[in-house]
């Protein structure tokens, strides 16, 4: 079965995306991987034609890049130029957008706050476009040594130890992309209740103990209501500079962007 292995290493430029993907070999002008040009409103990384290097077992494997249609949306589509032998390795640097977020956008893209980076990896990382079905594996790490970065967390929705101490498995290409993930100084920036815990960057304008034990009241009553066991469930919270608030739902997780200046009614 295809294997994809995914790590995300954060340094001071942003992400250092690399993956291994096992078991799938590709016909010449078949696609490596792609990725939208935007996702529900909210950029997606932007690549340079020659920021993605991939290689093969028989060493440096040339791509062409086109623009598609898939589903109706464009997507940035990279292509093999000869056949492949496995395992397949990409990578590549993911920069933040810099650019101010609009008002309406959900709180999608790879962004940085408070020394952190936070998005959704349909964001930021090129995927293969199939199997679907295959079956992942996402560490994710800081390039320096843990020693130089006392407090840094990686936390997504698949679990809170970014990998540190075993990958985080899953499978399909539509969790995967779904996941969402905040890397940073995190290990005294979030508050747990129960099951459901609460995650920041900085300091958010709300008060995260009442936002937290509403939410957790409210998450325990419809695992009991609906007979489903209750599990950890994740809540970002993402600065924005325009007041009110954005969200986004992702696998036993969401996010919410607010306005620093927004207090909880």
């Amino acid at each position: 079965m295809a294997q994809l292995t995914l790590t995300l290493a954060v340094d001071p430029r942003g992400i250092v995306v690399t993956w291994r993907l096992d078991d799938v070999a590709l016909e010449a002008g078949e696609a490596l991987g792609q990725l939208p040009l935007s996702v529900a409103g909210a950029p997606t990384l932007r690549l340079g034609d020659d920021a993605l290097k991939a290689t093969d077992r028989a060493g440096d494997l040339p791509l062409s890049i086109v623009i598609e249609s898939v589903e109706g949306d464009p997507v940035r589509c990279w292509r093999v130029s000869r056949s492949t032998s496995s395992p397949i390795e990409v990578s590549y640097i993911a920069e933040p957008v810099a650019d101010e977020p609009q008002p309406a956008v959900p709180p999608l893209e790879l962004r940085r706050e408070g020394g952190g980076v936070s998005g959704a990896l349909k964001c930021f990382v090129v995927l293969p476009p199939a199997p679907a079905d295959l079956s992942f594996e996402v560490r994710c790490r800081p390039l320096s040594e843990a020693g130089d970065t006392p407090g840094w967390m990686a936390v997504s929705s698949l679990g809170e130890d970014g990998g540190v101490n075993g990958p985080l498995f899953g499978a399909g290409l539509e969790l995967l992309g779904d996941t969402y993930v905040m890397c940073g100084d995190l290990t005294e920036q979030h508050h747990r209740d129960g099951q459901l815990s609460t995650w920041w960057l900085t300091t958010p304008g709300i008060d995260v103990e009442g936002f937290s034990a509403r939410l957790g009241s409210t998450y325990q009553v419809m695992s009991e209501t609906f007979g489903a066991p209750a599990h950890p469930y994740r809540v970002f919270l993402r600065a924005r500079p325009h007041r009110g608030a954005s969200a986004s739902a992702h696998p036993a997780s969401f996010v919410q962007a607010r306005s620093t200046n927004a207090l909880l009614g």
